[in-house]
Parts: structure tokens; sequence; C-alpha cells
């Protein structure tokens, strides 16, 4: 293979040294889609898995206590076990899913091998929290009935 050939994903590939044939399968992965937060609706087919969303704002009763984590955050991967977040693209420790997450803070979702051996490139996403007032008024109210 020549060195500017670029290798097809789900291909196997074998080498032949001194009469020792070795191969390989190439997995291609690109990187996650980042989707939003797991409590809004979860899309069902790979169809529905499409845009990356750069920021996420999700209304809070309390923008310093969401009572969001890590682990609340949305990628298309199959298996969101197989997904690291981290607070970097260089960072080397991922977060631990249980993880509070903090607002105008910037996420990076990877996904790794089952093996983990392999990690694709970091998606990034900026964590932004929103808080609208109670609403105001009489504790006991009345309603009239409309026909």
């Amino acid at each position: 293979i020549g060195a500017t050939t670029f290798l097809v994903g789900g291909v196997t590939y074998y080498v032949d040294v001194d009469g020792c044939r070795s191969s390989v399968t190439v997995v291609i992965a690109s990187e996650p889609e980042i989707l939003g937060i797991k409590a809004s609706t979860t899309p069902t087919t790979s169809a529905e898995r499409k845009q990356s969303l750069t920021v996420i704002g999700v209304c809070v009763a309390d923008v310093n206590e969401p009572d969001l984590t890590v682990g609340d955050l949305r990628t298309n991967a199959e298996n969101e076990n197989n997904v690291r977040w981290y607070l970097s693209r260089t960072s080397q420790d991922a977060l631990d899913p249980s993880t509070p997450l903090v607002n105008n803070t910037d996420y990076f979702a990877a996904i790794y091998s089952p093996e983990g051996d392999c990690e694709t490139n970091r998606s990034k996403t900026t964590v932004r929290f929103f808080s609208e007032a109670a609403p105001t008024g009489p504790d006991t109210q009345e309603f009239c009935a409309v026909n």
C-alpha cells in the first residue's frame, strides 16, 4: 500500500515480513456528535443523530446548583458507556460521569474502543444554564370554565 493511500474501515489488510503473515482490520471512528442532555428527547435512529451542538443551553431552577452531571450529556455514540468527557482537548484525565456540570464550561467528548486502546478526536461543547423567575400571584386563584 502506498504511503498516501487512504485505508478503508472494515477492510482487513495483510502484511508479509520474512514469510510471516499478519493482518489487521481497520476501524475508522469519527468524533462524536454532541446532542444535548439525556433528559430531553433521545433520538432512536442513526438518521436522527446528526447535528452536534457547540452550545447546550439548559433551563434549570438554580444555575449554581443545576443538579446535572457529566453523565447527563448525550452524544450520538451507539453505546454511551464508550464516551469519555474531558475539560480540554488535550487533558489526560477523563471526568467521572458523576462530576457536576458547571455553568459556562467547555466539555470535550471522545468515543473510545471497548478494548480501550483507541480514542476518537474530541468534540467540544459549552454548557450554559438559564433560569427564569418563578411566577408571582395570589396563593389561591379562581379560573372560569369556558364552553
